[in-house]
């Protein structure tokens, strides 16, 4: 009996497993409203932004349909911490109900794309794929119960305004509130050559595999 067509696909078969194991999938930004790349300068209000009190937000557009999978919001250093209860929130018309009101998490709190604000720093929430299709909206990310205080730039005109549970007095020209929005990316083509580890595991199962059909036969 011939085993090596057989130890030939099934080599395949595990190499190919392999590589998917070893491709996570990305995300990249589809909104980059951040401090450093709008070359914002900081203004000397501040506004706080405690759900439930006040709701702050801003404009984006979106070309396409897309879907989304996180956002954040630029904040003064200090308050909010991983863990903290936020709500993701878009909103279709800023004197509107959130048409996406997701309850969620910080799950990070850094200096990325921060550089030349130093008093900021970025406060990122996770959510579920969201589809969200072309237009025009409002994002939020609001603090639930915490305050993780939003804090204006000089990169658009009018000021930012409070609402209880809608965006309220808001220009449509309003360009104060540093936030950046995430989606998915496909995994790039997995072109690099497994780990030794990798390698050593599937020769080892496939010396044991040939064995093992060889006594057999």
């Amino acid at each position: 009996m011939n085993v090596f067509p057989q130890i030939k696909a099934t080599s395949l078969s595990i190499f190919l497993t392999v590589i998917l194991f070893v491709a996570p999938a990305q995300a990249t930004l589809v909104v980059d409203f951040s401090p450093d790349t709008t070359g914002a300068t900081l203004k000397t209000n501040n506004w706080t932004n405690l759900y439930g009190n006040q709701i702050l937000g801003d404009q984006f557009t979106l070309l396409s349909d897309t879907t989304l999978t996180g956002g954040s919001i630029f904040s003064r250093s200090g308050l909010g911490a991983i863990g903290n209860s936020v709500r993701f929130m878009i909103f279709s018309d800023p004197t509107a109900v959130a048409l996406i009101d997701i309850i969620t998490t910080l799950d990070a709190i850094d200096t990325q794309l921060t550089v030349t604000q130093t008093t900021l720093t970025r406060k990122h929430a996770s959510i579920a794929d969201t589809f969200l299709g072309a237009g025009t909206y409002w994002f939020a990310l609001a603090g639930n119960g915490v305050n993780i205080e939003a804090k204006s730039g000089d990169f658009g005109s009018g000021g930012m305004n409070f609402g209880t549970t809608k965006l309220q007095n808001t220009g449509s020209t309003l360009g104060d509130l540093f936030f950046t929005l995430d989606g998915p990316q496909a995994s790039p083509p997995q072109t690099s050559v497994p780990e030794p580890g990798s390698l050593s595991l599937l020769g080892l199962g496939l010396v044991a595999m040939f064995v093992r059909r060889r006594n057999k036969v």
